[in-house]
């Protein structure tokens, strides 16, 4: 299905809004298509040093907590160099 529309304003003009789904993976903060050690320095250099915004910003959540936070630094770190738990919410 096509989930695009047109919604009229007031003034008789039209106004097409499209929706389009936006795929991720946990972990994958530079948008790059991997997970691995340099999205953890990026998210690190987010929180503590005001770098760019991990894109798309949800991909940071790897605790699936709802925030973005230096626990999921932690978390992302540990499953790249400990073999830790995968990113990901139950």
């Amino acid at each position: 299905a096509d989930p695009s529309f047109s919604v009229p304003d007031s003034g008789g003009r039209r106004a097409d809004i499209g929706i389009s789904e936006y795929l991720f993976a946990l972990g994958d903060t530079k948008g790059d298509d991997t997970i691995e050690l340099g999205d953890v320095i990026y998210m690190a250099n987010f929180l503590l040093k005001s770098g760019p915004a991990p894109c798309p910003f949800g991909s940071a959540d790897v605790d699936c907590d709802g925030d973005v936070e230096i626990a999921d630094v932690i978390y992302l770190a540990n499953y790249i160099l400990n073999s830790g738990p995968a990113p990901g919410c139950p």
